[in-house]
């Protein structure tokens, strides 16, 4: 995730809601990483599920995944 994206997107979450689209306004960015922005404040006020941490790297997602996946010499379910 670029982040640019993710400093505007914590620093908007500091402002009131009602101040966050004059917020976005105020600054000097991209429509399309404005566009990105605004999205990601929706979900943020729509839901109660905390967000997942924008600063984690994909490669350490998907290092995290293949170890949690790796259920190698378990037995899943009855065998009989």
């Amino acid at each position: 995730m670029h982040p640019q994206l993710v400093q505007i997107f914590r620093d908007a979450l500091d402002e009131a809601p009602q101040a966050r689209s004059a917020y976005l306004d105020a600054l000097d960015i991209a429509p399309d990483l404005r566009a990105q922005i605004a999205g990601l404040l929706l979900v943020a006020e729509q839901t109660e599920v905390p967000l997942p941490d924008l600063t984690l790297q994909p490669d350490a997602l998907t290092r995290r995944n293949v170890e949690l996946a790796d259920r190698s010499g378990e037995q899943m379910g009855d065998l009989a």
